[in-house]
């Protein structure tokens, strides 16, 4: 494909298809059009475990939903558009299967670009990230005292997760 031609089709609508292709289309395709995701857009904003209840009749007419992997498929590649240095609609063009795949196994993006400065010092081996000098601590999380606070609760959670590399 030329890139005058790739350029013109580099749309949010566009840029679904192509993650569909390489998810594969079924059943990701007809579960997106029931949830309403109509773009790359409404992917993001989705939470993957959002998508457990919606199902669809198939042609033999059975009930299909996504399995659990599949749920954790969308939120990997989810982290992987969150991972890219880029946020344009062009970055998803350069999503293949073998990237994702590897972004799955190893958990970040394959890259030959050189650390940031400044970096925390990160060792990756066998696929885990292990960050010296963060101490782990179960008294760091939150306590859920009143539903009403869940939002800044899970916020929080999340947030001492990703510090302690277990997010």
């Amino acid at each position: 494909m030329s890139a005058n031609t790739r350029s013109k089709s580099q749309t949010p609508q566009g840029a679904l298809e192509h993650v569909l292709s390489v998810l594969g289309k079924d059943p990701y395709a007809e579960i997106f059009v029931e949830a309403g995701i109509e773009n790359i857009y409404d992917l993001l904003a989705i939470d993957p475990l959002a998508l457990k209840d919606v199902s669809y009749l198939n042609d033999k007419g059975d009930l299909v939903t996504l399995k659990v992997a599949q749920h954790g498929k969308i939120a990997k590649l989810q982290s992987w558009y969150n991972h890219q240095s880029s946020k344009s609609i062009a970055v998803w063009y350069d999503l293949s299967v073998k990237i994702l795949n590897d972004f799955i196994v190893n958990g970040a993006p394959t890259s030959t670009d050189p650390k940031p400065s400044g970096s925390p010092n990160v060792s990756a081996s066998s696929g885990r990230t292990v960050l010296y000098g963060v101490k782990r601590n179960m008294s760091d999380y939150p306590k859920l005292r009143d539903d009403k606070l869940w939002l800044s609760f899970n916020r929080n959670f999340k947030a001492i997760a990703a510090t302690h590399a277990v997010d």
